[in-house]
């Protein structure tokens, strides 16, 4: 809810999850291997330090004024860590799905440490991994490796790409980029999948791309519009039952 407060801050969180939506997260490993939530290759942007996350301690990277550039009532918000944000989702989400993760660092050894928090929290069943695992077919393998039941996704920019995405044995979810049709919905939940809707044509503030994926059904849609794609589908459901 970056409209609403500083991103990736507790404040942006419990916005998001008070009203019933999700969290779309980025994991990077600090330099002494904490995982911090921070979407940059640096915290140049969103707070007052410089420098990427991994040439950073967590302890240099918490002495970070996080909320100041938003606005002065936001002055004292500290850049999360992965567990801390797992923590806040599971007293605050109103949803079964909470978190999508886009693991930006793919060096060897945070597929273990993500599953163990995950394990640790009992969320494993909230989560979905995307980010470059969705095209990276050896690092889904690794993330199963570290946990069998870790739900990754697989990308599909087109129908044959879906297909393949199916077929996948890495992974759990379908990453749809485009707006795909009920009869592809429906193939993917019959092989036991579950759908997340993302890429530009949802990003992006499309009501019509959102009314149309409504009929298909996926599980999860990620869009930088939330409330007004939330109304575009109560309208579309309203409409639906004054014709029925």
């Amino acid at each position: 809810m970056a409209e609403f407060a500083p991103e990736n801050t507790v404040p942006a969180h419990i916005a998001a999850l008070s009203m019933g939506f999700g969290l779309e997260i980025d994991l990077q490993f600090t330099k002494d291997r904490q995982l911090v939530v921070v979407h940059d290759r640096t915290i140049d942007r969103t707070t007052d330090k410089s420098g990427p996350p991994g040439e950073l301690t967590l302890e240099e990277i918490k002495a970070a004024e996080a909320g100041r550039w938003f606005g002065e009532e936001f002055i004292g918000q500290k850049v999360m860590t992965f567990e801390e944000t797992l923590q806040l989702a599971r007293e605050h989400a109103r949803i079964p799905f909470s978190l999508a993760l886009d693991v930006k660092e793919v060096d060897q050894g945070i597929e273990f440490e993500v599953c163990r928090l995950l394990n640790k929290y009992e969320m494993r069943e909230s989560v979905v991994g995307i980010g470059p695992m969705i095209t990276d077919h050896d690092l889904r393998k690794r993330f199963k490796k570290a946990d069998e039941n870790f739900p990754a996704a697989c990308i599909a920019n087109t129908e044959e790409e879906w297909h393949a995405a199916v077929d996948d044995q890495f992974s759990d979810w379908v990453y749809g980029r485009f707006v795909f049709s009920a009869k592809l919905a429906e193939q993917a939940h019959e092989a036991g999948k579950r759908i997340y809707s993302s890429g530009q044509c949802m990003l992006k503030h499309e009501p019509r791309n959102w009314h149309d994926i409504l009929g298909a059904g996926p599980d999860v849609l990620l869009t930088d519009y939330p409330i007004d794609c939330l109304r575009v589908w109560r309208e579309a459901v309203n409409s639906r039952d004054e014709t029925e």
